[in-house]
């Protein structure tokens, strides 16, 4: 329901979806490069400086699309998995945002956040973990993760439990 009313050039478009009662299928627009995370991950593709830049704008267009509407959109999973990537041209890399299965719009009364912490734990903003409230800051949170892995190429607190991030985050500052 929340894809098939977005639209906009950095939000992965939905075309149509069939609910069966094996599963629900969504068809929606080609991203050839896969995830965000399957580029990164790819060694042998170059990304430059303005390549990356290019990626990051891309994502914080279709950040600001969704905390702009009204109500607001909190995704509440982004993570270099939940970024796409087309190529409309060869090495012309367009990053959309896509996988809106934890994303809440904030209620009209007025609250700043939505309740149950979802996500995925090495985005996972403090706030969330300690108090399970998610906003539009926890996203910008979880884009700063996305950022470091864009720059760095890595993974994200690689060889940690999803038990040992939540701790690190919430108690020690990681």
């Amino acid at each position: 329901g929340i894809m098939a009313c977005l639209k906009h050039p950095k939000i992965l478009q939905l075309y149509g979806c069939s609910l069966t009662m094996q599963a629900i299928w969504i068809v929606s627009e080609l991203c050839v490069r896969g995830s965000l995370r399957m580029l990164l991950n790819d060694r042998k593709m170059s990304l430059p400086l303005i390549k990356k830049v290019s990626l990051c704008l891309d994502i914080a267009d279709g950040m600001y699309y969704l905390h702009s509407r009204t109500p607001p959109l909190i995704h509440r999973d982004l993570k270099s998995h939940n970024v796409f990537v087309a190529e409309p041209s060869p090495g012309n890399f367009v990053a959309k945002i896509g996988d809106w299965g934890s994303a809440r719009a904030v209620q009209l009364s007025g609250s700043q956040s939505t309740t149950h912490g979802v996500g995925t734990a090495c985005w996972l903003a403090p706030e969330v973990i300690n108090h399970a409230r998610s906003s539009k800051k926890s996203d910008v949170y979880a884009f700063g993760i996305v950022l470091w892995e864009v720059f760095t190429r890595q993974e994200v607190h690689e060889g940690l439990s999803a038990a040992q991030i939540i701790a690190k985050v919430a108690h020690e500052g990681l």
